[in-house]
């Protein structure tokens, strides 16, 4: 609707979404060389959910983080979004490097791009090997958000919605769904630390419209993170081939293995190996004055939640925090990952900007009417 208000976000400086000399810094690069329409906020968040998704559930920061982000990127059409549902099957091989053709065809199967199917579907495919991660790139996400709750709501869709619910509440610990706990007499299904990342886009207006106030006054719309990439749309350019360095393959291919997780275990077999995503997790240590940085910016989120409107929007902003620094660890370091206090301040920047758009959005308008959930 050209006729709706848009929304600005606040500019986030190029050395955030990029860290200078970071491994980040080289796969984002290489995903906005390769694109027809380049967008470093695109590039620079896929580059974060694609790191989120290969690391997956093998790691745990000192105070219980998991990688299990949900991000949203809102952007009008033809200005790159087809970046984030793609980067992964259209790079598998460059990414993982071509003596890991079994790993990057394993990883392609935990995929799902926009095409839904079946929850039963989706936990079969999870279960699948010692690989309980889940990468999800649903396009246009305000109008899923809609149909799955609203008055005529898509059961299929209803059902994600409340999986992406539970799998973020588990992701700690096993899961197990109460309707698909059995099949043929089998052992039950069971998912150790489940790490489903969400990596969604959407244009802004359908985005809002998408929204309820119920999603709001309950807190369900608090896990995500909503970027804006409009103010970061590039002219059309001839793509350059998608290339990055041998070492970040090898790099790609080590944090995305299951078998990193042999260091902490005793006895190994294919059972224990999935268990041990859950008992003997790879853990990411803080360096110093990153525990008390924390606990500073908790404070200043429970004051933002007290005395704002739309203050929910805030409540999980020192847990997201943590997760992107956590996901900027891994990316360095696969076998002894540490937050530093560069990193948080990094990941700080990305999700009070964030915040902050999501208020500016929301604020004007959905507060007129607190209860127009059964209407959207």
């Amino acid at each position: 609707d050209e006729t709706k208000k848009h929304y600005s976000s606040i500019e986030i400086p190029d050395e955030v979404l990029f860290p200078p000399g970071s491994n980040i810094e080289e796969l984002a690069m290489a995903l906005y060389k390769n694109s027809y329409r380049p967008n470093k906020m695109i590039c620079a968040m896929t580059t974060r959910a694609l790191i989120a998704f290969m690391a997956g559930g093998k790691y745990k920061s000192v105070q219980g983080d998991r990688l299990n982000i949900q991000q949203v990127i809102t952007a009008g059409t033809a200005v790159g979004k087809n970046v984030g549902v793609n980067a992964f099957n259209q790079h598998a091989t460059k990414l993982l490097g071509p003596d890991n053709l079994d790993l990057s065809i394993m990883l392609r199967q935990k995929i799902v791009n926009s095409a839904l199917s079946s929850t039963q579907g989706i936990m079969d495919s999870a279960k699948d090997g010692h690989h309980h991660d889940m990468l999800f790139n649903i396009d246009e996400y305000g109008k899923f958000i809609e149909e799955a709750t609203g008055k005529n709501a898509d059961k299929n869709k209803a059902a994600y919605y409340n999986m992406f619910l539970e799998i973020y509440s588990a992701s700690n610990g096993t899961y197990i769904p109460s309707h698909l706990s059995k099949a043929n007499d089998q052992k039950p299904r069971i998912l150790h630390a489940p790490c489903f990342i969400l990596n969604a886009a959407t244009t802004q207006a359908t985005f809002i419209d998408g929204v309820s106030s119920d999603d709001l006054v309950s807190g369900r719309i608090g896990r995500l993170c909503v970027f804006d990439a409009d103010r970061y749309a590039h002219r059309p350019v001839d793509p350059e081939p998608f290339e990055i360095s041998e070492d970040l393959q090898n790099h790609l291919a080590k944090l995305s293995d299951t078998k990193v997780l042999e260091q902490n275990m005793v006895l190994i077999d294919k059972d224990l190996i999935s268990q041990a995503r859950v008992d003997t997790p790879i853990i990411i240590d803080f360096a110093n004055g990153v525990k008390e940085r924390v606990a500073e910016l908790r404070d200043r989120y429970y004051d933002k939640y007290e005395q704002q409107s739309f203050g929910v929007i805030w409540t999980r902003a020192i847990e997201n925090i943590k997760k992107y620094a956590c996901i900027e660890a891994v990316a360095e370091d696969y076998m002894n990952p540490v937050v530093t206090v560069d990193m948080l301040e990094r990941a700080r920047l990305l999700v009070e900007a964030s915040c902050k758009y999501m208020v500016a959005m929301f604020d004007e308008e959905v507060s007129e009417n607190q209860y127009d959930g059964a209407e959207k």
